[in-house]
């Protein structure tokens, strides 16, 4: 057995204390917050297992299979992933609230599922240090995105530099792909450097941060430099020796000290938080070169049992500690260090198990048969994938028969959340705008629904698409024409708004109004609802009504704001007078929750408004 294929007791023990620094991150405790660094450590090593495997293929058969390559691949990394996108997807099923939560953990499985997880997070600006586990149950797949990533991209580069060295025998191909993997690698490093100095003006700030973080682009050095480093091992351990123990010993302690260093000083996930993962990179493939023929390259030490155990399943350790955390979050307290740490403990019996029956199992299948391989390859995808499908299926089925029904899910043909959207003919008779944040957006269907059974059209801007056209409104240059009626909704009864900000939104739409000759109608906002409990199929909650006299006592002085603020002319819609009686305000209505949140009317809400609200708007337009 060359060396190359002979199982590294190093690398196992270096694996090892990546996933323990991983772990000790996520759990919080001290100086270990730095230990996401583990992940940079686990992107060199896999560049140098890749390497030790292709370069000896390469050296001794002339060629590398791409088709061996993705299959060692895939039976590495598919099934234990598989296997806790199943897991997890049974737990989403029963615990996890049927509210956006299972629109979010479905589109997260999916992004794991198909390697895409990193560009997930990275689009949706979702710092990885400041997310809670309960809702990004799998944050922590954003660096099987890249690793995933960076295997469909290393063979595209080992065919072009064969192109490139076709006419070269085995030790120049070598050269060749040595100097091929040294350009990519400070490409890799220079984006890195360049982003995070701000030389590239291509991004927003926020944008830039999660670029960094999250992108292959800035990731790819360190599996090139575990590249560069198989390379340079196996030549040494093929009798290229060069520098003496000394000095390799020496090389080897400065790399654990920059490791030791990193973690006591790099605590944070702000602005030192790309120097920390390239100094832990940089170190690691190091200390990784240096080890052979070091006074500290200690087989006995490396090849304690435990190590080579943690080492040997840190996959399926990594895979699954998150989910400990995730769940500890989910349902139990949320600032409790001691339930993370009992929930990462247990979690480590699913990453037996994982490891014991799904990982060896199929790393074992690389040598069966095609068609055995196909198979389990195509089980493999579609189980989550036909599961995932049905989560989604069963959770709308679950929203109707609940009635917590959301807007955005009725609603298509444009993007209500972020863009001016118009609705009905540009000939109609009356034209109406309806402008606020999200309690405007839980309005639209209603007028949806109007446009198709009266002569009129109407513009919505709401939540975001209100906070980047409010100036705009401001100074009377927002886009689209006249209107007969000006339609407002703000949340406000959860005393978020300051009172500063209501008089300036109620002068703004009065004058906005009037200047385009238009009627104004403030809808006030709905009864809050402080103690709401999102609903899991395990439980859901009791939901007695609101106590009207405690509701009136917040909206009361609100609305007299408005009212006082918007001046004469202005028409007012309460929705207290159908939503309340003279002593409550039910939070159900024939089955259905009439609430999504703490602060969103369901549909079954939205619907009870409807007649009496669309009432008001005819005879406003009637006055036109």
């Amino acid at each position: 057995m060359t060396s190359a294929h002979r199982i590294r007791k190093e690398i196992q023990f270096l694996r090892a204390v990546a996933v323990i620094l991983v772990v000790l991150s996520h759990l919080g405790i001290g100086m270990f917050s730095g230990g996401f660094v583990g992940v940079d450590m686990f992107f060199v090593v896999s560049g140098f297992v890749i390497g030790l495997t292709t370069v000896t293929e390469q050296v001794t058969t002339g060629k590398v299979s791409f088709r061996r390559f993705f299959e060692r691949r895939f039976f590495r990394i598919f099934p234990p992933l598989s296997f806790m996108v199943a897991v997890m997807t049974v737990y989403a099923y029963f615990i996890v609230p049927f509210t956006k939560a299972q629109d979010f953990f479905i589109q997260q499985a999916r992004a794991a599922l198909f390697s895409y997880g990193n560009f997930f997070f990275m689009f949706r600006e979702l710092n990885y240090f400041v997310q809670s586990g309960d809702i990004t149950f799998f944050l922590h797949t954003w660096s099987l995105g890249v690793e995933e990533q960076f295997y469909i991209a290393l063979p595209i580069v080992l065919g072009v530099l064969a192109l490139i060295g076709r006419r070269f025998d085995a030790t120049q191909r070598i050269r060749i792909w040595s100097v091929g993997f040294v350009v990519l690698g400070l490409a890799s490093a220079f984006t890195m450097y360049g982003a995070s100095s701000e030389r590239f003006g291509w991004f927003t700030p926020q944008f830039r941060q999660e670029f960094l973080f999250y992108s292959p682009f800035t990731r790819a050095w360190e599996f090139f430099l575990g590249l560069l480093v198989a390379i340079a091992v196996l030549r040494y351990e093929q009798g290229r020796k060069y520098l003496g123990s000394a000095m390799r010993t020496s090389m080897s302690v400065f790399s654990i000290v920059v490791i030791l260093f990193v973690l006591v000083t790099r605590v944070d996930g702000n602005a030192s938080q790309i120097g920390a993962c390239a100094l832990t990179a940089l170190a690691t493939g190091l200390l990784i070169f240096s080890l052979p023929g070091s006074k500290l390259d200690v087989q006995k030490f490396f090849g304690i049992g435990i190590f080579q155990a943690i080492g040997n399943s840190s996959y399926s350790i990594y895979l699954w500690h998150w989910i400990g955390v995730s769940v500890s979050l989910d349902l139990m307290r949320q600032d409790s260090s001691l339930d993370k740490s009992l929930l990462v403990v247990a979690s480590i019996l699913p990453a037996i198990i994982s490891y014991r029956f799904i990982e060896q199992p199929f790393r074992k299948m690389r040598t069966g048969s095609t068609k055995k391989k196909v198979f389990s390859g195509l089980a493999l995808v579609l189980i989550p994938t036909l599961m995932l499908f049905g989560l989604d299926f069963t959770k709308t089925q679950a929203r109707v028969s609940y009635g917590n029904v959301y807007a955005s899910t009725v609603l298509s043909g444009c993007d209500f959340l972020f863009d001016v959207c118009v609705v009905g003919e540009d000939t109609a008779a009356k034209k109406v705008l309806l402008y606020g944040d999200s309690h405007i957006h839980q309005l639209i269907p209603i007028f949806v629904d109007y446009t198709k059974t009266h002569d009129v059209q109407i513009t919505t801007c709401a939540l975001y698409c209100n906070r980047d056209n409010y100036p705009s409104i401001k100074d009377g240059t927002f886009a689209p024409g006249n209107f007969d009626l000006v339609i407002n909704s703000f949340k406000t009864n959860s005393e978020e708004i300051s009172r500063v900000k209501r008089r300036d939104l109620a002068t703004t739409f009065s004058k906005f109004a009037s200047d385009r000759g238009a009627r104004h109608l403030i809808v006030l906002d709905n009864p809050f609802y402080s103690e709401s409990v999102a609903p899991r199929r395990i439980r859901k909650p009791e939901l007695k009504p609101l106590s009207r006299a405690e509701q009136d006592a917040v909206a009361d002085p609100i609305t007299q704001n408005w009212k006082d603020d918007a001046g004469e002319g202005t028409f007012f819609y309460d929705p207290f007078a159908v939503l309340c009686n003279a002593t409550e305000c039910p939070l159900e209505k024939d089955g259905k929750v009439l609430y999504l949140d703490n602060n969103h009317l369901s549909m079954p809400g939205v619907k009870l408004l409807e007649p009496s609200l669309i009432n008001l708007v005819n005879q406003i337009l009637a006055r036109q």
